[in-house]
């Protein structure tokens, strides 16, 4: 993002400038194929999770699911039609506490840790290709779940418009100390779950298509955990869904927007813009109230093309762009790897 010329440039740019206008396009294509389907999982998990909530928090009969369904999609539209800087401001503010709230229910889980979920697993056996085929198709689970991509634009367009000259240098550091924070708090959080939930209760909640905090709260009685846990889960995923939906829709009206111009075709951005977040509107509902299960939606979709965008991109870049020239390296290859992984597994899950 920093090699562009555009200050205020988004990747679609910044690929146009050094590939070419068909490349920006055709990146756009990969971004909202990729980048949708998250959309998706949350507005399926925060549907679930209300779902959850009122059945075994409220103790409740379920809610229909057409309406909560309805509810959920109205709500989350009308914060996005409050305007951007609204939404970005809300994201901000939320980010920081959400961070606490995990770390100090891991350490809160740690009286609840027990060895013996893991005695329930067979041993590993290094030489049984099931073990590394298992380890093969998670990487598309483990690509969303430390994707942060749709505000990589939005922050090198602004290290570079404040910064100017040391904007690589500032951004490196920003990215390294806030990737550590990240990494170390969810690796704490998910090896605190696993340690304090079966693999029954796991693939329970698998099963239901909720979230691992509403799992806890059905689990345990502590009102922290039942009550907290789950809120702070709807309002994760609600500013997850939030700012990823920012992203598609200035996509999805950029790619429309040339489109049109391509055919001769002379419509406002605006009425574009409407159409479009209808459409997105009925079409997020509508697989909302079909419930697919999220897991399946991030292994066979979402990770693996969040992985062209992330892995592949940036490391052929490297090695194409004299601009580039000074990351190459062996954690150029590595990330290159990975992305090959990803993409792998969605080939061979369509296989």
């Amino acid at each position: 993002m920093l090699s562009s010329s555009h200050r205020e440039g988004d990747i679609t740019h910044v690929v146009e400038e050094h590939f070419g206008a068909k490349a920006g396009k055709l990146l756009m294509l990969v971004y909202l194929m990729a980048f949708y389907p998250i959309i998706l999982v949350y507005s399926i998990s925060i549907t679930n999770a209300i779902q959850s909530f009122v059945v075994h928090q409220l103790g409740d009969a379920e809610l229909p699911r057409g309406l909560l369904v309805l509810g959920v999609m109205l709500g989350l539209h009308l914060v996005l039609l409050a305007g951007k800087q609204i939404v970005v401001s809300a994201i901000s503010v939320l980010a920081l506490p959400m961070v606490a709230f995990l770390i100090g229910l891991s350490i809160y889980l740690l009286p609840q840790w027990s060895l013996s979920y893991f005695s329930e697993s067979q041993a590993v056996d290094w030489r049984d290709p099931a073990f590394w085929k298992s380890l093969w198709l998670i990487v598309p689970v483990m690509v969303f779940s430390f994707s942060h991509a749709p505000i990589i634009s939005s922050f090198s367009a602004a290290q570079k418009k404040r910064c100017q000259e040391s904007a690589d240098l500032r951004a490196k550091r920003i990215i390294k100390c806030s990737s550590m924070l990240i990494c170390g708090s969810v690796l704490f959080f998910v090896v605190s779950c696993v340690m304090s939930l079966s693999q029954a209760e796991m693939a329970l909640a698998r099963t239901d298509n909720i979230s691992v905090l509403s799992a806890l709260a059905n689990k345990f009685s502590n009102p922290l955990i039942a009550y907290v846990g789950p809120l702070i889960a709807i309002l994760a995923m609600s500013k997850s869904f939030l700012g990823t939906s920012m992203g598609v829709s200035e996509g999805t009206v950029s790619m429309v927007s040339g489109a049109c111009q391509g055919l001769g075709l002379s419509l406002k951005e605006s009425t574009i813009a409407r159409v479009s977040s209808v459409i997105l509107f009925m079409v997020t509902a509508v697989i909302t109230y079909l419930n697919p299960n999220v897991l399946d939606i991030i292994e066979r979709v979402s990770g693996p093309l969040i992985a062209v965008i992330l892995f592949l991109l940036p490391a052929c870049s490297i090695y194409r762009l004299p601009a580039l020239k000074r990351y190459r390296g062996p954690s150029t290859l590595f990330v290159l790897v990975m992305g090959l992984l990803a993409i792998s597994a969605l080939i061979y899950d369509l296989l």
